[in-house]
């Protein structure tokens, strides 16, 4: 990157270009690996060679997608590539071929479920979540499945789970008080915490950080009184395990979308702190000392 600087940004030319031939919302999260560029769109996966833009393969999956068409991107293991589509599997690709290895479905497309969010994945696992979250019923949740086989290795509710809700394997911990946060009226189901967007893994510490949407009904308070755990936080859960550890809200009891929506930053200062920094939805940004817990800095923005 060294070659890139005031003195030859100038000279920078494009030097070749990639159709999509797709009419839709282009918002993937683009990874380079081993020569080649891995792309997504709502309904396709594509390697390129990104020197040359030659196409090395093209997958298309035929589908009628839910919601709006957009994907955030793939991730890459082991010569496996990795995404999630609207219609609520997570597909797993031969990196060389693009070769479909294995399909795992974690969201129910009648249920108001999808996945937009790029995966990631490290040591043997491939964590992913599901949105919506404006939904009456939808409860956002967390998964890891085995790289290898798609096999749901953990499933976390990131809001309290009821009787009757659906399970996909075994359970992450959360804690039982989250319940007590939320007083809805009796007919009022717990509703919301999408994940719309990645996530961050600490490999050392075994902690992954997930940006936690917004509550539902969208922007009725009295159908939820209270802070509505877990919703509008970073959720920090046991990578193994599933189980939490430690959560940050910013907005509680929201009711003007004001999710976290984007991946968080994990970031050691020139003084030695280990911050981890996010920029949600309500203009701030935010730094989290993460051995005190406490706010550092809290910068407003325009929202």
């Amino acid at each position: 990157m060294s070659q890139i600087n005031t003195h030859t940004v100038g000279s920078l030319k494009i030097l070749c270009s990639y159709d999509t031939k797709l009419r839709e919302s282009f918002q993937s999260g683009l990874i380079v690996v081993n020569g080649a560029l891995i792309g997504t769109t709502a309904l396709d996966t594509f390697s390129i060679d990104p020197a040359n833009c030659h196409e090395n393969w093209r997958v298309h999956e035929e589908y009628k997608p839910a919601g709006q068409k957009v994907n955030r991107g793939a991730a890459y293991l082991d010569g496996r590539v990795f995404r999630g589509f609207l219609d609520g599997q997570v597909r797993a690709y031969d990196f060389k071929s693009g070769r479909v290895l294995w399909k795992t479905a974690i969201a129910d497309p009648a249920r108001g479920e999808l996945i937009d969010a790029a995966p990631i994945a490290s040591q043997g696992l491939v964590f992913v979540g599901i949105a919506l979250g404006d939904v009456k019923g939808f409860k956002g949740r967390m998964y890891a499945l085995a790289a290898d086989t798609g096999r749901v290795v953990w499933e976390t509710y990131l809001v309290p789970k009821a009787k009757g809700d659906p399970s996909r394997g075994p359970a992450g911990t959360m804690p039982a008080t989250a319940v007590t946060t939320w007083k809805n009226a009796p007919d009022v189901p717990i509703s919301g915490g999408g994940t719309w967007t990645s996530y961050t893994l600490d490999p050392t510490a075994g902690r992954l950080y997930v940006p936690v949407g917004n509550p539902s009904p969208d922007f009725v308070l009295s159908l939820r009184e209270g802070n509505n755990l877990y919703t509008n936080s970073v959720v920090v859960l046991d990578a193994r395990s599933g189980s939490y550890i430690n959560h940050f809200q910013i907005s509680p009891r929201d009711w003007h979308d004001w999710d976290v929506s984007n991946a968080p930053a994990l970031i050691q200062t020139r003084g030695g702190k280990q911050l981890l920094s996010f920029t949600p939805k309500n203009g701030y940004l935010y730094g989290l000392d993460l051995a005190t817990g406490q706010f550092h800095l809290s910068q407003r923005g325009d929202p």
